[in-house]
C-alpha cells in the first residue's frame, strides 16, 4: 500500500514539514495493515527521502510488540537541520515553495488522472485543498526562520523530526533495519 502524509496527494488535512502527527497517522496504518484480510500480521516500510524518514517518524510511535517488523529507509536524512534545512548553518532551498508544490502537489496530479480519469474532478478538488496549507505553512516556516523563531536552530523542532533521535526507539523495538526478517 502506498499512503501520502497529510494534506498531500489525495489526502486531506494541512501539511507540516516532518510533522509529528504523520509518525501517529503511519503507526494507525501499520496496525490496520497488519489486520487486513489474508495478512501474516507483520508489516515492513519502504521508501527513499521524506518516506524514508517517516518511516522513522513511524516507528518512534509504535511500542516492542507492534506489526512493524523492518523499515528500509533509502537516502533518508539522518538529521533534519542539518541534512535537509539549513546545510552548514545556511537556509537550504530544498524544500522552498516550488519544491514543495512540486513534490506535494504537481507530480501527485499526474498519476492519479491517468490511472483513474473518473476521478479527475475530486482530484482537482483535493489538490485545489491543499494551496492554502502549502502556502501558509512555508510562509509560517519562513517568517519563523527569519524573526528568530524556535526553526532557525538545532532545537526541539528538529529534533522531533530527526531520526537521529528515533534511533533509540527502533532498537529497543526490535524493529529491524534489513527486510526480509
Amino acid at each position: 500500500m502506498v499512503a501520502e502524509v497529510r494534506g498531500t496527494g489525495d489526502s486531506h488535512g494541512t501539511f507540516g514539514l516532518f510533522d509529528p502527527v504523520q509518525g501517529r497517522d503511519g503507526a494507525h496504518l501499520v496496525r490496520w495493515a497488519s489486520d487486513l484480510p489474508n495478512s501474516n500480521g507483520k508489516v515492513g516500510l519502504y521508501g527513499p527521502s521524506y518516506m524514508g524518514i517517516d518511516q522513522f517518524l513511524t516507528a518512534e510511535n509504535l511500542g516492542p510488540h507492534s506489526p512493524l517488523r523492518a523499515l528500509f529507509p533509502i537516502v533518508a536524512a539522518n538529521d533534519i537541520y542539518r541534512d535537509t534545512a539549513f546545510m552548514g548553518g545556511i537556509p537550504d532551498g530544498e524544500f522552498d515553495l516550488l519544491v514543495v508544490f512540486t513534490i506535494f502537489g504537481g507530480l501527485h496530479i499526474i498519476n492519479p488522472a491517468i490511472e483513474n480519469p473518473t476521478d479527475l474532478a475530486d482530484l482537482i478538488k483535493v489538490e485545489s485543498e491543499h494551496v492554502p496549507g502549502l502556502l501558509s505553512y512555508n510562509a509560517k516556516q519562513t517568517i519563523n526562520v527569519l524573526t528568530g523563531g524556535n526553526q532557525p536552530y538545532a532545537g526541539r523542532y528538529w529534533r522531533q523530526r530527526s531520526p537521529r533521535s528515533m534511533l533509540d526507539s527502533v532498537v529497543r523495538n526490535r524493529i529491524s533495519s534489513a527486510v526480509g526478517r
